[in-house]
């Protein structure tokens, strides 16, 4: 039996993108308007540099072996760009990287056309009032058939380390920070709809990889801090190999419910919660003992392990180190400490205490909750003008007064200070501008061997040890031509198909 990781080891990236339209008197463009331009400058842009896509929904398979297209799944629908197959996670960070820049440069051609007075690009985060989502999906191979069950410990306190940060879903709970936005819409261990309901564990069938399975992480947060996917990527396929190949058990890490625990670790990753083995451990704990795990298995003799295994460990490390010490200085490494902190520069900006936000908001699901459809500030309102009358409210009272929360400080809470604070959460997610753009340099510091030599390649160079290889040189010699190429086939010009059906194999004859 083969017991080399570097076989089995392979990975791609899904992000896709929201992308607003603005007329030249500031009104938003409709969605279905912008599905419509942003086709049209697809075309115009890759007509005669690309090749169409072969697979379902289309698009373009372009020179460096990825896809770029517009996604339209039911009502949901968004600009897409897929990496090209990868065998390390430095790669992984220089091919989406060079994805934002290409939305980011479509989007600046637009609006110098005048198209638009205003074209923004996002990551697609979640959106607070419908709880839909796009994205980043993580795909990953493996070499035995069937989904990933026994990373459940893994994906559960994975955003402890390597969320985005934003607000919680759960109903009126509008000022309750969590570590990952996406993990709030986890409703499941596992399962097959990717769409509503989603899984922890992505257990449908995908396609293109006929030797082995393509599976996929759908719980990852989109973010501008490459450090958080860089470990997100390589930690999870280093465990996933190691699961297959050495057997690797992970059980007695797993929380009785993970979807459970993902949620409140979501909000406290340091709140500790039995595991199967008997402890009680935080999330921050389960990736300790995570990459220990993964530290002694590297330890077995070179060659059967990744070049980049160890610099995955001390990357991974750090991560947990400045998620558990607020004082880190890798702490800007993490994409949710970095959104939390421009959110606490926004509250001593309006004086206002960060740290009274979670009261508020568990009071706001109980004002909520005990008065239907009245309007919770009412009911506050009520309370400061000494109108209680009711066991409830006094209940309610009393938790503020705990927590040394007046009248009028919930109510500037929940009128004027959520909305500037979802405001600049949705801003952090623009690509290229915006608030991002003040953390950038720092986090690109953070991982220096990701250089801008290393993105502008992946612009046009697909990755030389796999499959990609052969795809993006099919695409460069026969861009414009009647030809087409998919994940496992390529379409030639003449009529003939050839196959890819192995994603290792980067020798095809075309």
């Amino acid at each position: 039996m083969d017991t080399d990781l570097t076989n089995v080891i392979l990975f791609g990236v899904e992000n896709e993108y929201s992308i607003h339209v603005f007329d030249e008197q500031g009104g938003q463009t409709s969605a279905a308007a912008v599905e419509h331009i942003v086709r049209s400058s697809l075309a115009e842009r890759l007509g005669n540099h690309a090749l169409p896509f072969l697979e379902s929904r289309g698009g373009y398979a372009v020179e460096n072996g990825g896809r770029i297209y517009w996604d339209r799944i039911g009502s949901i629908s968004a600009a897409e760009c897929s990496t090209p197959e990868v065998r390390s996670p430095l790669e992984a960070c220089q091919y989406v990287l060079a994805g934002h820049r290409f939305y980011r440069e479509l989007a600046d051609d637009l609006q110098a056309a005048r198209r638009a007075s205003a074209v923004e690009v996002c990551l697609s985060g979640v959106c607070l009032q419908t709880g839909h989502a796009n994205g980043i999906h993580l795909n990953y191979y493996r070499s035995v058939d069937e989904p990933i069950e026994r990373l459940v410990p893994h994906l559960a306190s994975l955003p402890s380390i390597c969320g985005a940060g934003g607000w919680a879903l759960r109903p009126y709970a509008c000022l309750q920070f969590v570590r990952s936005q996406r993990a709030e819409l986890i409703a499941q261990v596992s399962g097959s709809d990717s769409s509503h309901g989603r899984p922890l564990v992505d257990s449908y069938h995908k396609p293109y990889c006929r030797r082995g399975r393509r599976v996929q992480d759908l719980s990852a947060d989109a973010t501008h801090s490459m450090s958080p996917l860089y470990v997100r990527l390589g930690s999870t396929a280093l465990l996933l190999a190691m699961v297959d190949l050495w057997d690797l058990r992970l059980g007695h890490l797993s929380p009785a419910d993970p979807v459970a625990a993902m949620k409140i670790w979501n909000c406290d990753p340091n709140q500790k919660l039995q595991v199967a083995g008997g402890a009680r451990y935080s999330a921050l704990d389960v990736q300790r003992c995570l990459l220990e795990l993964v530290r002694r298995q590297i330890d077995r003799p070179r060659g059967r392990v990744p070049q980049w295994s160890d610099d995955l460990a001390a990357m991974w490390d750090k991560l947990i180190h400045a998620a558990a010490d607020e004082d880190c200085d890798d702490r800007v490494s993490l994409g949710w400490a970095m959104h939390e902190s421009l959110l606490k520069y926004l509250c001593v900006q309006h004086d206002f205490d960060w740290l009274k936000l979670p009261t508020i908001a568990q009071v706001y699901v109980r004002l909520k909750a005990l008065r239907g459809s009245l309007s919770p500030e009412s009911d506050v309102s009520n309370l400061g003008h000494g109108r209680v009358g009711e066991p409830e409210l006094e209940e309610i009272k009393a938790v503020l007064q705990a927590a040394a929360i007046k009248w009028d400080e919930f109510e500037r809470a929940t009128r004027w200070l959520q909305p500037i604070l979802h405001l600049a959460s949705t801003e952090l997610l623009e690509v290229g501008r915006g608030a991002s753009t003040c953390f950038e340099a720092e986090m690109r510091r953070r991982l220096p061997a990701l250089t801008e030599e290393l993105i502008a390649a992946a612009r046009s160079i697909p990755p030389q040890d796999t499959r990609a290889k052969v795809r993006g040189a099919f695409v460069s010699k026969f861009a414009g031509t009647a030809g087409g190429a998919g994940w496992d086939a390529l379409s030639h010009p003449d009529g003939r198909r050839i196959e890819l059906p192995d994603p290792f194999d980067f020798d095809v004859e075309v």
